[in-house]
């Protein structure tokens, strides 16, 4: 950002970095968005409800008219999931021209985001960009805004429509089908607002969702999409309006309801039939904000991997049931921990956890055997552990809740983690996800007091 801002009312901010220690970026949305280009920002306590920072652009000072403003926001990644009260963080963010908000969000807990987007009036002197704490209490209230951007084009005005689609392609053009979503993945130079779709068969409704390109097509799918948009039919084209400026970037468009477009060959993308990868792109425009003597860029290699089984030996399936059972059998030693008051634990030792019950049953459509057992602790909160075995798989999965089904307020509950001191045994172990760069000391571990009724994390 270079440009000359004036900030008030903020109790922290910081330009082109967030507020993590080791990985610096701008990230909202768990991570669906992350950039060196934007700030955060808390606003102070000043005896307000909300409390509101802001920070103000002159636009008589600038060289140029712009008429169109984008940015994303949302809770900054690294701030703890849990706050101190048991209440999960809240924002709202707005954009204020001359003392009028033109545009705001829904109030954002973590891991929420939005493109906040508006055309600016004629005449416009100050744009603001307001973060609000909603409830008076800007503990955790960490806003990024990434991105914010002064276009001097409006999409709805001065959009420029580009085909990536060319009838008289070279490597010639053949319909494509597919059973539920057709995918495309493009790289382009400049910021877009509308993506249309030339169908040849399709659902009565498609619903398209764009997401930020992540090492590959299905690696980002797992992203949450930076946009989800109902098409809007006109005879054999859809249209998708993003509901705002998309900067310049690689994305994967997944288009639900689709099944049959046209596609060809092309070094500028790639195209995805229900998940399966072609290198070309399907019969696809973009809008976008400005004209350029060229929109799109080769895009990453798409990734290729070795199509794994369900294959898995007698040994290793007998492995996993045995340390599956001997887990339950013996819950002392559990692999989670937990601190209740001055106590602390790991797993639920006796005498001061008991179980209440344990019903297992068959999962027929999942291919699994599942166990809810259900344990009181002897200050009255209760703690029930789900837990899943996958015979076939030699694989398992637990989840631990904990609830107050008491009148009376708990003891403090911290450092509860549902997996602790876990051995895993084997090589070349694989983490498919976990906090990543999330700060050591920023986990979702603040003490928390909960309260009756009940009132789960």
């Amino acid at each position: 950002m270079d440009l000359d801002l004036s900030v008030t009312g903020q109790k922290e901010y910081n330009i082109n970095r967030g507020i993590g220690t080791r990985d610096t970026r701008l990230s909202v949305g768990d991570q669906t968005v992350m950039s060196e280009e934007g700030f955060v920002i808390r606003p102070e306590i000043a005896g307000n409800k909300p409390n509101v920072a802001d920070v103000s652009i002159d636009l008589r000072k600038l060289d140029k008219t712009y008429t169109y403003f984008s940015a994303v926001v949302g809770q900054d990644d690294n701030a703890s999931l849990i706050r101190a009260n048991g209440v999960g963080g809240s924002l709202q963010c707005m954009v204020i021209v001359d003392g009028e908000t033109l545009v705001d969000t829904a109030i954002m807990a973590p891991g929420d985001m939005e493109r906040i987007s508006c055309i600016i009036p004629a005449g416009a002197q100050t744009l603001t960009m307001r973060t609000s704490d909603v409830e008076g209490d800007h503990y955790n209230d960490y806003c990024d805004w990434i991105e914010p951007t002064l276009y001097t084009g409006s999409p709805k005005v001065d959009g420029v429509k580009k085909a990536l689609y060319s009838e008289g392609n070279p490597s010639g053009n053949t319909s494509v089908s597919a059973e539920a979503s057709i995918g495309v993945r493009f790289n382009v130079k400049e910021g877009f607002s509308e993506i249309s779709i030339a169908k040849e068969s399709s659902e009565d409704k498609i619903n398209g969702y764009l997401y930020d390109f992540t090492y590959s097509y299905v690696r980002s799918l797992q992203n949450k999409p930076i946009a989800t948009v109902t098409g809007e039919a006109e005879g054999t084209q859809v249209k998708f309006d993003l509901g705002g400026i998309v900067p310049a970037g690689e994305y994967v468009f997944v288009a639900e309801g689709l099944k049959g477009v046209k596609a060809n060959g092309s070094q500028y993308g790639y195209y995805y039939l229900d998940g399966n990868p072609n290198k070309g792109l399907i019969n696809v425009s973009l809008t976008f904000v400005n004209s350029a003597d060229s929109y799109l860029d080769t895009p990453t290699e798409e990734v290729s991997f070795e199509k794994k089984t369900a294959d898995v030996s007698p040994a290793e399936k007998q492995r996993a049931e045995l340390t599956y059972k001997n887990m339950l059998a013996d819950l002392s030693s559990f692999p989670s921990s937990v601190n209740i008051g001055d106590d602390s634990y790991t797993g639920f030792p006796s005498p001061d956890f008991t179980v209440a019950s344990r019903n297992t049953t068959t999962d027929e459509q999942h291919h699994c055997e599942t166990t809810d057992t259900t344990i009181n602790h002897k200050s009255g909160l209760q703690f029930v552990l789900k837990t899943a075995f996958y015979p076939e798989y030699a694989a398992f999965e637990w989840t631990v809740y904990v609830t107050n089904p008491g009148t009376e307020d708990s003891p403090i509950v911290s450092n509860f983690y549902g997996c602790n001191g876990y051995e895993f045994n084997g090589e070349n172990p694989t983490i498919l996800t976990n906090n990543s760069d999330f700060e050591a000391g920023r986990l979702p571990t603040a003490p928390t007091r909960w309260k009756s009724p009940r009132v789960r994390p």
